[in-house]
């Protein structure tokens, strides 16, 4: 953790001219890796973790009902910052997405994966009928955010559920039919009607937005392959929007810390995971896989939950629990 932090202030000071990076960029990415250290300290300590489990139960319940409010507000014909337009999805007017309290529903939609990772391990916290309205809530609004989220929060419960033989090979065949179509969705057009759902188009005539800012954010580091464009910067282009996000969290990573630092923090998931605790914790580790999912099809790197759910692994390794059982 410390090693990233030290590249991305590495990659602050010599970064290039012009890409936008500023001094904020680089306290932001010290912050998140502060937020996963304390996390993992207080998530060590089972009365602290249970204030997490409620305040993330409570949290997500207000976030629902906003959503909620927000769509039916639009029905109502009142704008509202609730929801929002498609983005570069081709879709019919008559619909939108849900935000909430964020600020787009694809963020929505990556919050309700690590909502739903953390209310699962609520069993000996929350009533189970509160449990299980929470994570039907979550469901139906990621559904409603009609984000790539849908695709890692389904592998996410999947994988929370893989407690036989069986249903880790259909966890893992699911994994890399995700991958796939991210894949696709990353390099297609996509035309869809939520009224219609089963007729959905895909085209590959011209180069979405997707293809044309993953391309660019390529290209950007293999031209600043050790320190990047800066914390912050935006490596993507696509015509008629200018400079734009990457899109896929590790090649942003790459593009705007450096190849190191991207190294740097897959070693901390890795080393996280050697050391987790036996037998592992599915709701975390899936949690955390649905994130990676959804990070192939947006920058989830600059989400503050995504942290919070590193620091949450991080406290669950076997030394620690070894600490805390003794």
């Amino acid at each position: 953790m410390g090693v990233f932090v030290g590249l991305a202030g590495l990659s602050f000071v010599f970064a290039p001219a012009g890409w936008g990076s500023t001094f904020g960029d680089f306290v932001g990415a010290g912050a998140l890796a502060a937020i996963a250290y304390l996390t993992s300290r207080f998530a060590a300590d089972r009365r602290a973790f249970q204030v997490i489990v409620i305040v993330v139960t409570v949290t997500s319940l207000l976030l629902v009902a906003a959503a909620l409010l927000g769509l039916a507000l639009f029905y109502a014909d009142v704008e509202t910052s609730l929801v929002a337009g498609y983005g570069a999805l081709v879709a019919s007017g008559d619909y939108v997405r849900v935000q909430a309290a964020l600020e787009h529903p694809a963020a929505l939609g990556s919050y309700c994966i690590f909502a739903s990772a953390v209310i699962a391990q609520g069993k000996d916290l929350l009533p189970r009928r509160l449990r299980q309205v929470a994570q039907v809530a979550l469901a139906l609004t990621v559904l409603l955010t009609f984000s790539r989220a849908i695709l890692g929060f389904a592998l996410a419960t999947l994988i929370r559920f893989a407690d036989t033989a069986r249903r880790r090979a259909v966890a893992a065949a699911v994994a890399l039919a995700c991958i796939a179509a991210m894949a696709v969705l990353s390099f297609a057009v996509i035309s869809f009607d939520p009224s219609h759902p089963f007729d959905l188009r895909v085209s590959s005539a011209e180069e979405p937005v997707r293809s044309q800012e993953l391309t660019a954010a390529i290209d950007t580091a293999g031209k600043h392959p050790l320190l990047g464009t800066g914390p912050g910067s935006l490596p993507g282009e696509a015509e008629g929007y200018g400079r734009r996000q990457a899109h896929n969290t590790p090649v942003g990573v790459a593009a705007t810390l450096g190849v190191p630092a991207l190294l740097a923090l897959m070693a901390l998931l890795a080393l996280t995971w050697r050391d987790r605790s036996r037998p592992t914790n599915r709701a975390t580790w899936g949690g955390l896989a649905g994130l990676g999912i959804d990070g192939l099809g947006q920058d989830v790197e600059h989400f503050r939950h995504v942290w919070v759910l590193i620091g949450v692994a991080w406290a669950q390794r076997r030394r620690t629990t070894s600490r805390l059982e003794t």
